[in-house]
C-alpha cells in the first residue's frame, strides 16, 4: 500500500492557494497588462521610429505581468473554497453501513418474474396492424 506521507509545506510567506475568483482576477490583470504595455510600445515605437523601443516596452510589461499575476498574493484569496471533509479511508473492503443495507436490499431484488427468466416477457408476439 502507498505510504501516508503529509503533503509538502509552503514556504514561509506564502499565502496559500488562489481561489477561482483569484484566478479570474489574476488572467484580466495579465491581459490588461500586457495590451497596455503593447499599446504603449508600438505608440513610443512608432513616435521614435525604432522596433527595439517596442519589443522592450513591452518584454517589461511581460515582465511586470509575471511578477504581479504569478505569485499566490493574499488579495488573490478573498473568497477561498470551502470543501467537504474526507471520507475515511476503509482499505480493501466497504465500509459497514454499506454492506448492511446492500446485504439488506439484495433478496428482494433479486427477485425476478414467475415462469420467466427473460425479464416477464411472455414471448409471444405481438401483432402489429400496419
Amino acid at each position: 500500500p502507498p505510504s501516508r506521507r503529509s503533503p509538502p509545506r509552503r514556504p514561509r510567506g506564502a499565502s496559500g492557494a488562489m481561489d477561482y475568483t483569484g484566478q479570474w482576477l489574476s488572467e484580466l490583470i495579465y491581459y490588461v497588462l500586457c495590451i497596455l504595455a503593447g499599446l504603449i510600445g508600438w505608440i513610443w515605437g512608432y513616435i521614435v521610429e525604432d522596433f527595439f523601443v517596442t519589443v522592450a516596452v513591452w518584454a517589461a510589461g511581460a515582465a511586470l505581468a509575471l511578477v504581479v499575476c504569478v505569485p499566490e498574493w493574499p488579495f488573490f484569496n478573498r473568497n477561498p473554497v470551502k470543501w467537504l471533509d474526507s471520507i475515511p479511508d476503509y482499505g480493501d473492503e466497504p465500509p459497514p453501513a454499506a454492506t448492511t443495507a446492500a446485504a439488506a436490499a439484495t433478496p428482494a431484488a433479486a427477485e425476478a418474474p414467475k415462469g420467466s427468466s427473460h425479464g416477464g416477457k411472455s414471448g409471444k408476439k405481438s401483432k402489429r396492424r400496419s
